[in-house]
């Protein structure tokens, strides 16, 4: 053991050898100001005090200053200030491994030099020829490649000349080019990536190459470009050659911390082939101020409504005829929920082929209250609503209209007996408008009451019986008088409801449903009293396994009028299939190559081996008599896990377009993972409608 002297002077000479254990030792080095702490475990540890050298050879440790340092032989010279360590280092400080063919380092001054180096933190992988410490744990880089991928030729990397590595924080290189094998892709002037195992700038980086097809725009590529504009936020720049559609820009920003979530989505294009200016504006905000107050705003802009089906396939609204902007701010507490809305809507004018504004609320509240327990144990429920309005109607005349409705609920359960439970309603509404949509009326008050008997009836353990009457009258403007001058006689509402429910076993449940209208209306000739008969059955014998069939029947005239099967098997991580069968039964006689159709819906996607997937799905119509069979669309999407990135075939048919893509990305945009659902949170269609993605929407 070496001991450490204030007077600089003294040292103990220590030589081991030919030692087939490992020996520890403290070094307390004279020649600096205070002592440092050095633990060395060797094979074999020599100090020669005439150099003033320390060696050690064979399976070296090296912990000194929170660093551990391993080599086959390193030398200090005291003197000096400098550790030479060669053959096998591998340094490991701050979470950072590096390996390298030999270091020399001057700890006095916190600097050194590393040759043909690899280094590894937070899954970035370093290769570089040299690495010059320039102090406070950051050393320049010198003939730099890094990568996600652990390889020795990594599949795909970024190649520099320098750049800068600070331990634990963060790498950066400078006019770096993309490599896919060896075959370089893109120019970067500078790429950046942290180190932190967070989502710092330059981290999460993303990557999109998508070469196609269409038949309308010829050989298209579809790239993406993106990565973490800072801790909470991410940026993506869209660029797009379209064949003989032009060239596309777009962004895609998104913005998320504790209680806030922001999106913005741009995108242009002169599309050669309309001979148009193309482009969508969509940006979303949504903010919890606190346990009871959120805003939530939509802006959606754009000059085309078959954007979706040019620009977006994978958006499924294609066409949208009608769009909707809003602003909300919101309150929701144990008693109420409080809504003030501003809203936008515009609608799609096919004379002169342009959105014009359809509908402006500015503002409309609503204020509910949570049904509340009263004496004799009846439930109350009032609520409330104002909205001004500017909107048109079909004659194409603008009028700006207020509204406001106060309604105000009653309701009692009665348990007559073990079986039978009726629950009477009571339902009083005022309703006043400044103008009506035709200006027949002005400053009018509409007051309607009704009222409604739900009764069940549990016959068996397993069979519930229902049967619900509702009664909704109108008065005249202005007066408590029954509007019997209207078409409908004031009555709004007059009508049994009767259903009944069986829970066959705990896996399927049956319901029938049918009403009668009792209501009499002038204005229409040949009404129907009866609403179809439908029967449903859902079943579930397990919990992948959904089974929905519905048939209706009409009542007048007494016929068969439709029938569908929903069949879902499987998990969408795994394997699942889906078929869907609608057949419908037209009496228009005007439609007359659809009369009793027939629609299908197939689907399916599996896992070939843990590498390879496939989806597929197939929408047709029919005649039931086979006169016409459309193809209306399809979908093929075949998926190879390719270690450090994906590749994927996408091959999508419609009535008007034949497209097909090759795909590549990073895999830190992985489309399919098995391990947990591909569930994305910024996605609207995802969080609103997640019904409608059967199979994954990655590719």
């Amino acid at each position: 053991m070496l001991q450490c002297f204030q007077d600089n002077k003294q040292m103990f000479r220590l030589i081991i050898k030919n030692f087939n254990f490992v020996f520890f030792i403290l070094i307390c080095f004279s020649c600096l100001s205070f002592c440092q702490d050095v633990d060395i475990s060797a094979d074999n540890l020599e100090y020669f005090e005439n150099k003033s050298l320390v060696t050690a050879d064979g399976r070296v440790i090296v912990n000194w200053q929170g660093k551990k340092i391993y080599a086959d032989h390193i030398e200090f010279l005291i003197d000096k200030k400098i550790l030479d360590a060669s053959g096998h280092v591998k340094v490991e400080e701050t979470g950072a491994t590096i390996l390298a063919d030999t270091v020399s380092y001057r700890y006095n001054e916190d600097t050194g030099n590393l040759k043909q180096v690899f280094s590894y933190s937070s899954f970035v992988f370093m290769r570089a020829k040299a690495m010059e410490g320039k102090g406070k744990k950051t050393f320049e880089i010198r003939d730099v490649k890094f990568s996600d991928c652990d390889l020795e030729e990594p599949h795909t990397h970024f190649r520099a000349k320098r750049g800068k590595l600070v331990l634990d924080k963060r790498i950066t290189i400078y006019n770096a080019i993309f490599y896919v094998g060896k075959v370089p892709i893109f120019y970067l002037p500078i790429v950046t990536k942290s180190l932190k195992g967070g989502r710092g700038f330059g981290s999460n980086l993303r990557i999109k190459v998508k070469p196609g097809y269409e038949n309308s725009a010829g050989f298209t590529l579809e790239t993406a470009i993106g990565c973490s504009l800072s801790e909470n936020s991410f940026g993506e720049f869209l660029y797009d050659y379209r064949g003989r559609r032009g060239n596309g820009y777009g962004g895609n920003f998104n913005y998320i911390k504790d209680n806030i979530n922001a999106n913005l989505y741009l995108y242009t294009i002169k599309d050669l082939i309309d001979n148009q200016e193309m482009w969508k504006i969509r940006p979303n905000y949504f903010q919890r101020l606190n346990k009871n107050w959120t805003i939530r705003s939509q802006i959606n802009l754009k000059n085309s409504r078959t954007f979706n089906n040019i620009y977006s396939p994978n958006n499924w609204s294609g066409v949208e005829n009608w769009i909707q902007s809003y602003f909300t701010l919101t309150r929701q507490s144990l008693r109420s929920y409080l809504l003030l809305n501003t809203e936008y809507d515009v609608r799609y004018d096919d004379v002169t082929s342009q959105y014009k504004p359809y509908l402006i609320k500015l503002p409309s509240v609503q204020w509910d209250f949570y049904a509340r327990k009263t004496f004799w144990d009846i439930m109350y429920r009032p609520s409330f609503q104002f909205n001004h309005t500017y909107s048109r109607h079909s004659l194409k005349k603008y009028f700006y209209r207020d509204t406001a409705v106060a309604k105000y609920n009653l309701t009692r359960n009665f348990k007559v007996s073990k079986r039978l439970i009726l629950k009477p309603s009571l339902d009083l509404a005022e309703n006043w408008y400044d103008i009506d949509t035709f200006k027949n009326y002005s400053n009018s008050f509409f007051t309607q009451y009704g009222a409604s008997l739900n009764t069940r009836y549990r016959l068996t353990s397993w069979i519930d019986l229902n049967a619900k009457y509702s009664y909704m009258a109108r008065t005249q403007p202005n007066y408590f008088k029954l509007d019997r001058n209207a078409n409908d006689h004031g009555i709004e509402l007059n009508n049994v409801a009767l259903s009944n429910f069986m829970f066959v076993g705990d896996r399927t449940t049956v319901r029938n449903s049918i009403s009668y209208d009792l209501k009499y209306n002038r204005a229409i000739l040949d009404k129907k009293w009866w609403s179809p008969l439908t029967t449903e059955i859902i079943w579930t014998p397990k919990y992948n396994v959904t089974v929905l069939v519905q048939e209706r029947q009409l009542m007048e005239p007494c016929e068969f009028n439709a029938f569908q099967i929903d069949t879902k098997i499987g998990d969408v991580r795994k394997a699942v299939f889906k078929y869907t069968l609608l057949y419908q039964r037209y009496n228009n006689p005007q439609m007359k190559y659809k009369n009793n159709e027939i629609d299908n819906v197939l689907g399916f996607g599996f896992w070939i081996t843990p590498k390879w997937r496939v989806d597929y799905r197939v929408t047709t119509s029919a005649s039931i008599d086979l006169k016409y069979f459309i193809l209306n669309t399809h979908k093929l999407l075949i998926y190879r896990d390719l270690h450090c990135y994906n590749f994927g075939i996408i091959l999508n048919k419609n009535a008007q377009e034949e497209r097909i893509y090759f795909k590549f990305d990073l895999k830190t945009n992985m489309p399919f993972a098995k391990s947990k659902q591909n569930f994305d949170y910024n996605n609207p269609e995802q969080m609103f409608y997640p019904w409608k993605d059967e199979f994954p929407r990655g590719l």
